[in-house]
């Protein structure tokens, strides 16, 4: 008898257990799920207000609460224009998978990229912004094709002097240190729109700065994916024009090589665009003075990179103190900096802080800044000029390794040290 108790106790035993584990398997999942989620739609919350905020579209509220990475953007907009410049923006901000509009002006459903219309499957996240890029341009081109319906339609005289008399898209575009500038006058907002999309895609939404104009006094631009596709190679202090059939490049360049090489990449850029190059690129050979200055540079670079050379700056875990065993290699590390500093007054040493991928982007962004400035603060402590020092913390934007492997991540977290000119 006690054999048989025994069995059916321990059947009895077998079936909750498993039963518990089948119930807590999907409770389990449901808590990771439901704890990540805030985060996202914080950090999703706060990057799409800063790109709106960066064009003045302050009357769209972002509302992401209980979405996941959908966007919903609320408010009255003093135009469809703007409405439609307030969606695409938030498409363009990576993480967001689609955006939907609610307001006063109607109800607008905006598709995964405002520039997919045409292709209601385009909603992974997977797909490459140079296609939203063009498919952007193929938007801008809509009024050509309407033109081409109206040809079997009867057209007044007056329409087609209309026409006739537009003046042709004006364009200018011109690097500003980091950002790209553009100035014009162009058909619709429709195109204004999409050389917004491709310089966003090329240089990033808050290096754009937008001040194109629409006037009915001008015709559509056949150009934009031509000259969108070239944005993202402009040297500093460049300069773009496009005039009736033309497009000018000027601008300083160091050699006669990098001239050629610019005008090639633009050549190539516009091809079927209908625009002819000018290069107007000027060769610009640096003074003695600053050759040397740039080879003594070069040579207190190498001095810094074989300092760090299979070397790491360490730090307490997930905090921003220096370990006091990467004390003895700052120490160099100064020494190295005083005596650079000694032969060169111009230049400045940007400490750089850079992490892994694990964790949220903004966290990483802030704890590699903090690192930065710790090491600038025991750099300073050993007697290095504050003002020779700069910080910057990258986060996880810059990986020299892949962030699949611990060995990977542990590469990636570190900090860098790089001679720049004041």
């Amino acid at each position: 008898m006690s054999g048989e108790s025994s069995f059916w106790c321990s059947s009895f035993s077998r079936f909750w257990w498993w039963l518990l584990a089948l119930l807590g398997l999907p409770l389990l999942f449901f808590l990771m799920t439901h704890f990540q989620q805030k985060p996202i739609e914080a950090d999703l919350t706060a990057r799409v207000s800063e790109a709106l905020a960066a064009e003045n579209l302050d009357w769209a509220e972002v509302d992401v609460n209980q979405r996941g990475r959908d966007v919903l953007l609320k408010g009255e907009p003093g135009s469809d224009a703007e409405r439609d410049q307030a969606i695409a923006l938030a498409q363009g901000v990576e993480g967001v998978n689609r955006v939907d509009y609610e307001g006063d002006m109607g109800d607008v459903a905006a598709t995964d990229d405002p520039a997919q219309d045409t292709d209601k499957d385009a909603s992974t996240g997977d797909e490459t912004l140079a296609a939203d890029a063009d498919q952007d341009v193929a938007k801008a081109g809509d009024a050509d094709q309407d033109v081409a319906k109206t040809e079997a339609e009867p057209v007044t005289t007056d329409t087609a002097e209309a026409k006739e008399s537009l003046l042709p898209a004006e364009l200018t575009m011109s690097m500003d240190g980091d950002q790209l500038v553009l100035d014009g006058k162009m058909s619709s907002q429709a195109q204004i729109n999409a050389l917004q999309q491709a310089a966003t895609l090329q240089v990033g939404v808050s290096k754009v700065v937008n001040n194109l104009q629409v006037s009915d006094k001008h015709a559509d631009a056949d150009w934009i994916k031509g000259v969108g596709n070239m944005m993202g190679g402009l040297p500093a202090g460049s300069e773009v024009v496009v005039k009736d059939d033309t497009l000018e490049l000027s601008g300083d360049v160091d050699s006669e090589d990098m001239r050629v090489t610019l005008s090639s990449q633009a050549g190539s850029a516009l091809q079927g665009s209908g625009l002819q190059l000018l290069n107007a690129l000027k060769v610009v050979v640096p003074q003695p003075d600053a050759a040397e200055a740039g080879q003594q540079q070069a040579a207190c670079q190498e001095s810094l990179n074989a300092a760090m050379q299979d070397k790491k700056v360490l730090f307490t875990f997930n905090k921003a103190e220096v370990d006091a065993k990467s004390h003895a290699l700052l120490d160099n590390l100064g020494k190295i900096i005083a005596g650079c500093g000694d032969e060169m007054q111009s230049i400045s040493i940007l400490i750089g802080g850079h992490t892994d991928s694990v964790g949220r982007d903004a966290y990483n962004l802030e704890l590699s800044q903090r690192r930065a400035d710790a090491v600038s603060a025991y750099l300073q402590g050993k007697g290095i000029d504050a003002g020779m020092l700069e910080t910057k913390g990258f986060g996880e934007s810059k990986p020299v390794a892949s962030n699949d492997t611990v060995a990977g991540q542990a590469t990636n977290r570190r900090i860098t040290f790089e001679i720049k000119q004041k």
